[in-house]
């Protein structure tokens, strides 16, 4: 079970990793990003880029995330701030920015 967001202290993170360097898959990103105790709620839009929610810092992502894909991989985690995002994402992007994903979303078909 998924421990409930809390938008006082969860953080909506940014983590990319470079498909040029990586050398598992995306599908293994995908598992080891969404099943991660440390995820609470999770978006991705475009491969390799997620934004999740979680109750660790984006220090501790990126450490887990050099653990993962290993040393000769471009890695980036960043925390997002909600209130200083700007562009044109669907809906999902949103929700995750806000911290407010209801449920782990992939991109609506059409």
């Amino acid at each position: 079970m998924v421990n409930p967001v809390d938008p006082a202290s969860d953080k909506s993170l940014l983590v990319y990793v470079s498909p040029a360097e990586f050398t598992g898959s995306a599908d293994q990103l995908k598992e080891f990003i969404t099943q991660n105790i440390n995820t609470k709620k999770w978006w991705n839009y475009v491969p390799y880029l997620y934004v999740i929610i979680s109750d660790v810092s984006a220090q501790a992502w990126a450490d887990k995330m050099a653990r993962f894909v290993g040393e000769y991989t471009d890695v980036i985690v960043a925390e997002i701030n909600p209130e200083q995002v700007k562009g044109a994402v669907d809906k999902g992007g949103w929700a995750a920015f806000k911290k407010d994903i209801q449920d782990p979303l992939l991109p609506e078909e059409e």
